[in-house]
């Protein structure tokens, strides 16, 4: 009875992990979109144990995504500075994750020159290029594939 309550546990905390990344993965990318999107993605990851390093990354990410939405500058700027630090930590604890180093990408490709955060862009691209296959799930292995088209 105790083995099969403690499978029961790790395969409940588990699918509750992988059902949360989902959903802030679902949020991120339609948070390009639409601004309400990026709230919701925002209070989504204040919910959330942001100790997982995956999720950190998708911190970055919103931030620094939010600071395309700010219209005040010093707000863009902290938005900015914060937003690279959470996404440069993540990418030192686990500097082969796709996911996170596709999410530092992303951002180094679409944000503006003059803020100097683009340093990893060549290394990145052919870290994600020589591990893209290497993606279990296909719904984030089609959505880093068709992000690439579209650069």
């Amino acid at each position: 009875m105790r083995k099969f309550l403690l499978l029961f546990i790790v395969i409940s905390v588990k699918t509750c992990y992988s059902q949360n990344i989902e959903d802030v993965r679902r949020l991120y990318i339609e948070a390009h979109i639409e601004k309400i999107k990026s709230d919701s993605l925002n209070i989504l990851l204040k919910n959330y144990d942001i100790q997982k390093n995956i999720l950190v990354a998708y911190k970055g990410a919103e931030l620094l995504l939010k600071c395309k939405e700010s219209k005040n500058p010093f707000l863009k700027l902290k938005y900015f500075e914060k937003g690279k630090t959470m996404l440069e930590e993540a990418i030192n604890q686990e500097p082969n994750n796709i996911e996170i180093v596709f999410l530092r990408y992303i951002n180094q490709v679409n944000i503006p020159a003059f803020l100097n955060y683009n340093k990893n862009i060549d290394q990145d691209y052919a870290l994600i290029n020589s591990k893209i296959n290497s993606i279990k799930d296909n719904r984030l292995k089609e959505y880093i594939l068709q992000s690439l088209r579209s650069l």
